[in-house]
């Protein structure tokens, strides 16, 4: 089993402007936990923070006895932390088999450009690689469009192609940085069951999501941020009825609907 992932007293200035102020969280293998708060609350800069696209200005992250604090994106999915984003970013004209592909060279031995040369050593990984890619596809409920387009696929597809190229790259903890923007609530589910088989594996998953019916259904346990400060943890249950979390979600409706 996999070591847990833990942030410690994250702290994230900006100038003067305080994105997060000691916050910690914990991430055991085979657990959903949510991620959640209103807009600024600071749930993005602390996934910047873990996943190595900002440095934390105190605190530390860690990957069980692995030092991660500071360390560059690239060396942080070298370790075992892939960040998948809203925005989906594929290959569009090549194949969803290909996309994958390319996902499962960020770990080839090899390295990308020695791939290239005829050797037959490479020809045998090659194979490897295009098997593993179409039993990561089939995990993701995708494996008869493995030969279509990327740009042809639906958006549901799109963001199960991006967690499957996620996957090729052999992570022990996964961030998802809001996987169901956008899509029907059928294809909402189909996204949530294929992240629950990852789970059922030991995986780890940071879910930042605003759809709260998705997160109360799939998280065991829920981070509340509001102003870079966690204000609440525990379960949907002990979350959803906690009056902090009720008073900050209640006075953002007002707001809204109050705004011209």
């Amino acid at each position: 089993m996999s070591s847990p992932l833990v942030a410690e007293s994250v702290t994230r200035r900006f100038g003067g402007l305080v994105a997060l102020q000691q916050v910690s969280l914990r991430l055991n293998p085979g657990e959903i936990v949510g991620l959640i708060g209103p807009n600024g609350a600071g749930k993005s800069t602390l996934l910047n923070v873990v996943a190595g696209v900002m440095k934390p200005t105190h605190g530390r992250v860690k990957l069980g006895d692995t030092d991660l604090t500071g360390k560059p994106p690239h060396v942080v999915a070298a370790a075992g932390l892939v960040r998948t984003f809203q925005a989906v970013n594929l290959f569009g004209r090549l194949s969803a088999l290909d996309n994958v592909m390319l996902g499962s060279h960020l770990r080839f031995r090899a390295g990308f450009l020695r791939s290239l040369l005829p050797l037959n050593s490479n020809r045998r990984q090659e194979r490897e690689i295009r098997d593993r890619a179409l039993a990561i596809l089939e995990e993701c409920g995708l494996r008869e469009q493995a030969p279509a387009e990327a740009q042809a696929l639906s958006l549901g597809h799109q963001r199960l192609l991006s967690l499957a190229i996620a996957l090729a790259a052999e992570p022990k903890m996964l961030l998802l940085d809001e996987p169901l923007a956008g899509l029907a609530r059928g294809d909402q589910e189909e996204v949530l069951n294929v992240i629950r088989g990852l789970v059922g594996k030991g995986l780890g998953v940071l879910l930042v999501e605003h759809n709260m019916r998705a997160v109360m259904s799939a998280c065991g346990r829920i981070v509340v941020l509001n102003q870079g400060r966690t204000i609440a943890e525990g379960s949907p249950a002990q979350v959803a009825s906690d009056q902090r979390v009720r008073e900050v979600y209640l006075g953002t409706k007002r707001e809204k609907a109050a705004s011209p």
